[in-house]
């Protein structure tokens, strides 16, 4: 066909982009009129024109088998000023058997919208229905030339409600839309320069509020160089955002992690560690690499590997676990210390990851146990001042039995001297009635009321004269040793009460070594003791820091079990089947009376230990302790004696010792009834004889006001327990005479005519 046929029926000739044949015969080199008549732009016609040029040259001429170039010629559709359409041609030379040699020439037509639209409205149904897709999609896509002038713009931003119209932008320049804060090129100049020298560019970019991804890349022209960039840009405000916040969460978490002060380790399921953070490192001793290659199974002491792990996996198949786990953990320097554990789900990957979270709890456990030993050794303490207020009470009441028994066998002893048998028999009453008299006074020393005498002693001096006593009291086949200070501080103590304290603690050790054999050791010694140790012994715990002087007794022994060793002070308690379960008890009371302190210490089958502690500092007094005159029972007559005694048989055997000596006895059995008889009656008095205890208002309590109405009337003071403890607990108030039951009535009237030769004398 000839070339100007083939213009001829441009416009319907054939299908758009039908290759048609012209033989190179029928052309010549000059562009034909037909094709020159088109409404061309300047540029566009002499593009055409070189083309033409070069398509008609002979195909020898040519740089290869086959060649093809591309032309774009733009025209102003008639009666259509809105709109530019472009005619693209293409053409090869080719060989045909039957024509020779000629052009292969396809044209495709392009007519986009004016400003600047991509596509072609009046192009094909397909077209249209592909522009409506893009121009609803939230993606913005446009061309701009070599000077980053933008030539066409499709797409909005938003929702149909709020679309933003875009086209304003057609003609404007990056530099005017997108200026630098200075005003000067546009900050995005750069990704655009990239893009025109042939590069794919993506960034992001802030505009109006939003956050937008951005792709460049550069746009082809008609002879394949690049006539401007092409770009895309979609709204990733979303998108960023989310990044933000999974980076602040992200971040926050680091935060959190490297920071605590508890342990987190993140593991998986089968206990292998993936991250621990430095309160772990520092806790368990393991650097961070080192803790990376382990398992939880090597740290984690005491509860089965597998139930964890059964736990593990429960946690991670959604099974919430609000509690948590005491266990233990082994550092790396080998020790053990207590922990808190609480799990959780960290991340649902495969496989499931689990956050730990461990708290150091080996401080709190201490605490607890050393409140535990607290607690316990305040009711040991509570039950013993118990016991002792108990055995107090049982001692003063069985010593007003004694003292009655013990009364009233020396009167008959006076009335049966001729008879033999009778006198016997008397004799047996009272040595039984002293004998029960020393078991009350067992049981007052542990009440802490026991008689004392004290004086200035060295206790290593006092432990070495009893080396032979000692050595007579410990079984054969086992050894025993002595350790004493010499020359020790000397302290006020009861010599025979630091005797007994001593002899009880061996008679212990004896028991204990005499299945077994083995050794026992005294030993004596300066020591400087503390607030803190106190709190670990018996009595202690309101001592006051200083020097103290130490009776040790230790053995090799069978030892205690704990709850034998927690009860070994209470009276009657013993574990023998001889004994009567007072001679620790003894000993606790003594101690306590010298405001000292005991330490014990025992392990079954190893044996015991057992220190005494007396601090060294101003003692208690000296009770003048000089023996009495013996009284023939001769008296003065007329003198008046005042009896007050709660306890009636008491009150009448001491009525009748005094009546038969010749004294005349007035009678009460209350402090408050003696204080008023004798505030009403004044009457002219001898002697007093008070009974400590009494319901009501007791001997201390009336004493003040009793010395007051009676201020030259000598006061003898009666009591089971020893003169010392009363004349500590009597607030000040000195008796003149001290009469400690049970007594005879021997005793009685010594005690009576003393305190009267005290005022006379």
């Amino acid at each position: 066909m000839p070339f100007d046929d083939f213009l001829k029926n441009r416009n319907g000739g054939g299908p758009v982009g039908t290759p048609m044949f012209l033989p190179l015969s029928s052309l010549t080199a000059a562009l034909p009129a037909e094709l020159s008549q088109l409404p061309l732009t300047e540029a566009s016609r002499q593009q055409a024109e070189a083309w033409w040029r070069y398509a008609v040259t002979p195909l020898s001429k040519l740089p290869c088998q086959q060649r093809f170039e591309k032309i774009e010629l733009s025209f102003e559709s008639p009666g259509q000023p809105e709109t530019h359409q472009k005619e693209s041609w293409k053409a090869f030379l080719a060989c045909c058997p039957e024509a020779g040699e000629g052009l292969v020439v396809t044209r495709t037509t392009v007519v986009e919208s004016f400003p600047g639209t991509l596509f072609n409205t009046a192009g094909s149904e397909a077209e249209r229905q592909l522009q409506t897709i893009v121009e609803q999609l939230p993606v913005v896509a446009w061309t701009t030339d070599k000077q980053f002038i933008w030539k066409s713009i499709v797409g909005s931003f938003g929702n149909t409600a709020d679309r933003v119209d875009l086209t304003w932008l057609l003609g404007k320049s990056i530099d005017e839309v997108l200026p630098s804060e200075t005003g000067g090129p546009s900050p995005f100049r750069i990704h655009y320069e990239r893009a025109l020298a042939g590069d794919l560019v993506q960034f992001t970019m802030p505009w109006n509020s939003r956050e937008y991804e951005v792709r460049l890349r550069p746009f082809l022209g008609s002879t394949e160089s690049h006539d401007g960039v092409i770009g895309a840009a979609i709204d990733v405000t979303a998108q960023v955002a989310a990044k933000k916040l999974a980076r602040f969460e992200r971040d926050r978490f680091r935060l959190v992690f490297e920071r605590a002060m508890d342990g987190l380790v993140v593991h998986d399921v089968e206990g292998r560690i993936l991250a621990a953070n430095p309160a772990t490192q520092q806790s368990l001793g393991y650097s961070e690499a080192e803790l990376l290659q382990m398992n939880v199974s090597d740290i984690q002491v005491g509860h089965p590997f597998e139930d964890l792990v059964a736990l593990w996996r429960q946690i991670a198949n959604g099974v919430s676990f609000p509690g948590s786990i005491e266990g233990r953990q082994r550092c790396k320097n080998g020790e053990i210390i207590d922990v808190e554990v609480r799990v959780g789900l960290f991340a649902q990957t495969d496989p499931p990851l689990l956050l730990a979270c461990g708290r150091d709890i080996s401080e709190r456990k201490r605490i607890e146990q050393e409140r535990a030993v607290l607690a316990n050794r305040l009711e040991t303490r509570q039950r013993l001042e118990s016991l002792g207020l108990l055995a107090g009470g049982i001692a003063h009441d069985f010593n007003n039995l004694l003292t009655t028994i013990l009364g009233n066998a020396g009167i008959v002893r006076r009335r049966v001297r001729s008879d033999r048998e009778s006198a016997e028999a008397v004799s047996d009453i009272e040595q039984s009635c002293r004998l029960a008299a020393d078991l009350c006074r067992q049981l007052l020393a542990y009440a802490g009321g026991g008689k004392i005498i004290v004086a200035d002693h060295d206790i290593s001096q006092i432990v070495g004269e009893m080396a032979h006593l000692l050595r007579s009291m410990i079984p054969p086949g086992v050894d025993f040793e002595q350790n004493l200070q010499p020359d020790l501080p000397m302290i006020e103590v009861d010599a025979s009460q630091i005797r007994q304290v001593v002899m009880n603690l061996i008679t212990n050790a004896s028991e204990a070594c005499r299945a077994s054999g083995g050794s026992i050791k005294v030993s004596t010694r300066v020591v400087t003791l503390g607030t803190q140790f106190f709190a670990t012994t018996y009595l202690g715990e309101q001592l006051p820091e200083g020097n103290y002087i130490s009776i040790e007794v230790c053995d090799t022994g069978c030892g205690m079990p704990d709850e034998v060793a927690q009860r070994i002070f209470e009276p009657f308690y013993t574990t023998k089947f001889t004994g009567e379960g007072l001679g620790l008890a003894a000993v606790l009371g003594i101690v306590r009376q010298y405001r000292g302190a005991i330490s014990v210490s025992s392990k079954l089958g190893e044996g015991s230990q057992f220190v005494v502690y007396l601090p060294i500092a101003e003692g208690l007094s000296e009770v003048n302790s000089s023996p009495r005159p013996a009284s023939d029972g001769s008296m003065q007559v007329f003198r008046t004696i005042m009896i007050v005694e709660d306890e009636p048989m008491v009150r009448n055997l001491a009525a009748r010792v005094l009546k038969k000596s010749g004294y005349c006895v007035i009678e009460h059995g209350t402090g408050d009834a003696a204080l008023e008889f004798v505030a009403r009656e004044r009457p002219v008095l001898s002697a007093i004889l008070l009974d400590l205890t009494m319901p009501g208002r007791s001997g201390v309590d009336i004493f003040p006001e009793l010395r007051e109405l009676c201020l030259d009337v000598p006061i003898v003071m009666t009591s089971g327990f020893s003169e010392q403890t009363v004349r500590r607990q009597s607030n000040g108030a000195q008796p003149d005479v001290f009469l400690q039951k049970p007594f005879s009535p021997e005793e009685l009237l010594i005690a009576i005519q003393e305190g009267i030769g005290s005022v006379s004398g």
